[in-house]
């Protein structure tokens, strides 16, 4: 293929769909070569300053590398990276990739971090010196309720942009305690940008994209399954300053979230 012919949205929305090739090395790779263009050009003889065989003798990258070396060479990879930003510009969903200025911040020096977002609504966060997480129960008590809603409304309030997931009880209370100051609310979902889950949460979705933003690292049409939601509880994390767990249990779904976050020196406030 002649990468030449591809812009950069294209090259990592591909880069992204490799097997194999995951996040951590997708973004070794790109800070080895510059970038998403200069990842794709490199020939056998130099890649990021260094010969492939060199790439492949890094510590636990040489798997992932060779991986990606023969992905880059499948047709079939890159038809399916144009048919999804097709099928995003007919649903109105932006692509957000680590080249780009709307890129989260926060994410940086964060390897686990999707290259690729998929959002509904507007990506602002960059713009907030400020943003907090809020997650919990789903079956949370009226305490819970009433500390979701308290936290996010000061938030909202001071301008703090709230983080958390749409799921019932904890963390569609926080969606809507920041949207009901005119607040910015962001919400990321285990599931594509498309696909409103729970269903009943319709309305909270449609207002989240109308004064905030719906983030997902899947692309539209991506069903909802069990592990994507430990998976989005590290984006959670990392686009957070400070989170607050309400009614978290030990071996709750949204632990996950404040194991990431004391991994990323995020400071983890529990709510009753």
């Amino acid at each position: 293929m002649n990468y030449e012919d591809y812009s950069e949205e294209e090259l990592y929305v591909f880069m992204s769909f490799i097997p194999g090739f995951g996040c951590v090395s997708q973004h070794k790779l790109l800070e080895m070569c510059q970038g998403v263009r200069g990842a794709f050009l490199a020939d056998g003889a130099d890649i990021g300053g260094m010969t492939y065989r060199e790439a492949r003798e890094i510590p636990g990258f040489a798997k992932a590398f060779n991986a990606f070396v023969k992905g880059k060479e499948d047709e079939t990879v890159m038809e399916k990276a144009l048919e999804v930003l097709g099928r995003c510009r007919e649903l109105g969903i932006s692509v957000v990739t680590a080249g780009d200025e709307a890129y989260p911040r926060r994410f940086k020096g964060r390897l686990e971090m999707p290259i690729v977002l998929y959002t509904k609504g507007e990506l602002r966060i960059n713009e907030f010196d400020r943003a907090i997480g809020v997650i919990g129960a789903r079956r949370c008590s009226r305490e819970g309720r009433a500390a979701a809603i308290e936290i996010s409304e000061a938030a909202g309030r001071s301008k703090v942009a709230v983080v958390s997931g749409m799921a019932k009880g904890v963390d569609s209370y926080a969606n809507t305690g920041c949207i009901r100051t005119g607040g910015y609310t962001a919400a990321v979902l285990g599931s594509g940008p498309d696909i409103c889950y729970p269903k009943e949460n319709l309305p909270l979705y449609e207002a989240i994209i109308e004064t905030g933003c719906i983030i997902s690292e899947y692309p539209p049409g991506t069903e909802v399954r069990p592990y994507a939601f430990p998976a989005r509880n590290r984006i959670i994390a990392a686009l957070s300053d400070e989170l607050y767990a309400i009614e978290v249990g030990e071996k709750s779904g949204s632990m996950t979230t404040v194991e990431w976050g004391k991994r990323y020196g995020v400071p983890v406030t529990m709510v009753g």
